[in-house]
């Protein structure tokens, strides 16, 4: 197969770009105002798949935020996450954000947005598990900047459907030896049979992560 090339680079870093500052008080579940600069027809997109970060100016214990988008591989996703003081952050890695709720009125103003700092999440690289020969797998990964990343790959489809009917739709992703928090230009390998690779920037900081893919025939 041809090479394949997945780049990281200019995340989204804007606390409020998805929501700017307001306190919901209309009381039970309501819906936040998606209004940020990220924001175009009613949705977030953000500049990669990064995690959100939702900023509480009191002490929000005992609200549950619900953030509900797409992934990078444009799979509908959901998370809940727990309120408290200060900065709460998903674990899912988010490309939109068509939805923002809490369950019921705030102590105080919300933001929410996308830091850099964070990291992100490159599209899934589909490679063929069935090739003829033994399976190999070649990873190179060129930094340019300054930023923490692990190659990541799973056993499962990354995207729901039809397609991937009877294998799980939230893909378990695992850290791939050799390339796990680096931070400089490396290479490494996978020969046993995987369905899917990515980029994970654990850390974020400037310049751009490149990850290339060639698979053996």
């Amino acid at each position: 197969m041809k090479p394949i090339v997945k780049t990281l680079t200019t995340l989204s870093n804007d606390d409020n770009g998805v929501c700017a500052s307001q306190t919901p008080a209309a009381g039970g579940e309501q819906s936040l105002s998606l209004d940020g600069a990220l924001v175009s027809g009613g949705v977030a997109t953000i500049a990669e798949a990064q995690i959100i970060t939702i900023t509480c100016a009191a002490n929000e214990t005992g609200r549950t935020f619900t953030v509900t988008g797409t992934d990078a591989d444009g799979v509908t996703i959901t998370e809940a996450v727990a309120g408290a003081a200060g900065a709460l952050t998903t674990t899912s890695y988010f490309k939109t954000i068509t939805g923002i709720t809490v369950d019921d009125d705030t102590a105080g103003a919300i933001i929410v947005g996308a830091l850099s700092a964070n990291g992100a999440v490159s599209k899934s690289i589909r490679v063929n598990r069935n090739q003829t020969s033994s399976f190999k797998l070649g990873l190179f990964v060129e930094l340019s900047g300054a930023s923490t990343y692990t190659v990541q790959h799973s056993p499962d489809w990354p995207e729901s459907g039809d397609f991937a009917a009877g294998y799980s739709n939230a893909a378990n992703w695992y850290p791939t030896d050799g390339l796990t928090a680096g931070t400089e230009t490396d290479e490494s390998n996978i020969v046993l049979p995987v369905e899917c690779v990515r980029l994970q920037l654990t850390a974020y900081t400037s310049g751009s992560t490149k990850l290339t893919v060639q698979q053996a025939y």
